[in-house]
């Protein structure tokens, strides 16, 4: 009934806990579909001794292509007549699978969300979202930045039916734009579980800045590139019942612009600054980043990122608070 696609890579220090939250299900009728991007740790040894434990198991090797690939591959795999992710690091909730299962069947949506928590060493950090009283989930991830790959269950006929499938040219977004692509595709086909069934699990060595300090380039690049992909997704698919949403979208682009500009002008490194301006400033040539925003933090930081004299007073009076701050988020992680 339900294909659980499984990406794997080098996960061999975490993959037992992720498979065993899976098998603990309270509901039985399931496939897991793993796929081993390349692994070259004791990923495949892991799998194989849980599959002579338990032939609801398929495994398939790939060389290295990232995330993406593997999902897609996975896709392909799957024979379920509905699909779930998981990350090999990321874990279920014993009822997940059936309380997603009975509420998509009784309602004959084509999705179906819930909430998930962020945890460390099985310590609840946050909860998202915070309440469930959207109405439009789509409207609320664009202004929110909310999404986990591990919380939804997906009509698979749904999928293949418009080849849906995660962008293997982002390199990071990718569940953005995806999710994004499917919820905007179902015109409301969608119900919800409001209860926090799923869980991102925090771990020291994923965190992608050294020091744990500010994002990498790579990441906000791709984050950027995300947006502007499904932009262009809704610019050549419009829908009279969904003609908010490039506005939306380009506001948050702007604002993921400002966020990162700011925070990599007191946090990140020079050349990065540089770059993420000069594409800022390319940017806005093609897109409209002329709508108001409300929030004034926007407003100071866009005068203070696209000013000489601003950045000189950014940096001396706010780059010590923001490290103090950020390194007090960081404290709360570990």
């Amino acid at each position: 009934m339900i294909s659980i696609i499984i990406p794997a890579y080098n996960s061999a220090n975490y993959l037992a806990h992720t498979l065993e939250s899976v098998l603990n299900q309270q509901y039985t009728d399931f496939e897991i579909v793993l796929i081993d991007d390349g692994s070259t740790d004791e990923t495949r040894r892991i799998v194989e001794e849980y599959q002579k434990k338990d032939k609801r198991i398929k495994y398939f090797y790939k060389s290295n292509g990232g995330v993406s690939s593997a999902r897609n591959l996975g896709i392909e795999k799957a024979a379920g007549e509905y699909l779930a992710f998981l990350d090999s690091d990321d874990t279920y909730e014993p009822a997940f699978l059936g309380k997603m299962h009975a509420r998509i069947r009784q309602t004959g949506k084509l999705l179906c969300y819930c909430g998930y928590y962020h945890r460390v060493e099985g310590r609840i950090l946050k909860a998202f979202p915070k309440n469930f009283d959207f109405q439009d989930v789509l409207k609320y991830m664009i202004e929110i930045q909310w999404i986990s790959t591990d919380s939804w269950l997906i009509n698979r006929q749904f999928v293949a039916r418009h080849a849906f499938r995660f962008s293997e040219n982002l390199t990071y977004g990718e569940d953005f734009d995806f999710f994004c692509r499917l919820i905007y595709k179902s015109e409301g086909s969608y119900t919800a579980i409001q209860e926090y069934l799923t869980n991102y699990n925090f771990r020291p060595d994923s965190l992608s800045y050294k020091g744990n300090l500010w994002y990498s380039y790579r990441f906000m690049q791709g984050s950027l590139e995300a947006t502007k992909t499904f932009y262009k997704y809704v610019e050549c698919n419009p829908q009279t019942h969904h003609s908010s949403y490039p506005t939306l979208l380009l506001k948050r682009l702007h604002r993921m612009y400002l966020r990162y500009l700011w925070g990599t002008l007191l946090l990140g490194k020079a050349t990065d600054f540089r770059a993420l301006l000069a594409s800022y400033q390319k940017d806005k040539a093609i897109y409209d980043f002329s709508l108001f925003l409300p929030e004034k933090k926007y407003r100071i930081w866009k005068w203070v990122v696209t000013h000489r004299a601003g950045r000189i007073l950014g940096k001396c009076f706010f780059k010590p608070y923001k490290y103090l701050q950020r390194r007090i988020s960081i404290r709360k992680i570990r």
